[in-house]
């Protein structure tokens, strides 16, 4: 039992990291639609 936690400390579970990469993977696309949109919406917005 103590062999076990010592050698766990510090380490993430296997499943967190595959949760932290879908994360990753889900938000990146919509932060870079978020940027391209934003900046032609304030374009539009500078025009009228």
């Amino acid at each position: 039992m103590s062999q076990m936690s010592s050698s766990s400390i510090g380490m993430a579970p296997t499943g967190l990291n595959q949760v932290m990469a879908a994360v990753i993977l889900t938000i990146l696309p919509i932060l870079i639609l978020y940027l391209f949109v934003q900046r032609h919406f304030v374009e539009s917005v500078e025009r009228s």
